[in-house]
């Protein structure tokens, strides 16, 4: 052993070695780091993309709503009975509220969009309509 030492050290034969192992210790960690953000970037771009299904599905919920006011007998515009509606657009539960102030003289439409997997929802809009 006392032999094979002196010449390992004299022919520098070990800085490859130590070369190879800095590269690949910075590699793993340059790679780590890609990756945990890569990860992060899909995880948001599906909570972007379920928040905009959840806008979209609630949004028609409104344009239901304003249906349903224009549809109306037009002797009874001013006077429909408050009313609520669900139903399900893209997969999630929609509930579209419709509603008459007497005072303000106009409809309020709120659509609430529940997504029945994960429980999350978007109350997205109070529309006001005015009838005359």
């Amino acid at each position: 052993m006392k032999g094979i030492w002196p010449k390992f050290q004299k022919g520098e034969q070990g800085q490859a070695l130590l070369a190879v192992i800095l590269f690949l210790l910075v590699g793993s960690v340059i790679i780590t780091a890609t990756l945990g953000l890569t990860t992060t970037s899909i995880q948001l771009g599906e909570t972007v993309r379920q928040q905009v299904k959840r806008f979209y599905s609630a949004d028609a919920g409104i344009e239901h709503g304003l249906w349903r006011i224009r549809t109306a007998d037009p002797g009874l515009l001013g006077h429909l009975p408050d009313s609520s509606d669900n139903f399900t657009v893209n997969g999630l539960q929609v509930v579209v509220a419709i509603s008459w102030n007497s005072v303000s003289e106009n409809y309020t439409i709120n659509s609430t969009a529940t997504d029945t997997l994960t429980g999350r929802e978007l109350n997205i809009v109070k529309y006001y309509v005015k009838t005359s």
